[in-house]
């Protein structure tokens, strides 16, 4: 039974690391298009008033996409390591059922 839990939480903890990078990146560039459209950043960068609302905006959409990718990049990452494991966890369940 411990080595069926073992299996599953090393399944899990793949996805959930991979996902969370993509979250927390996607997070961190939404922000920075966030500071590129409210604030004055941009226009210390070099850009008018408008390019960087424009700009910020754009970078706000690259980051919400990354942010909403994550959970189905979690779903097929549990879907491919279960099925990788699948033959292994049968086995176990055959040998408990003994």
């Amino acid at each position: 039974m411990a080595q069926l839990r073992r299996l599953d939480t090393a399944v899990t903890q793949k996805a959930t690391s991979v996902s969370l990078v993509f979250g927390v990146i996607g997070a961190l560039i939404l922000g920075m298009g966030m500071s590129f459209a409210m604030t004055d950043l941009g226009t210390m960068i070099g850009f008018t008033e408008g390019t960087a609302m424009l700009v910020g905006i754009l970078i706000g959409i690259v980051g919400i996409v990354l942010v909403c990718v994550a959970y189905p990049i979690y779903n097929s990452i549990i879907k491919k390591e279960r099925e990788k494991i699948a033959p292994e966890i049968i086995r176990l369940t055959d040998e408990l059922m003994k």
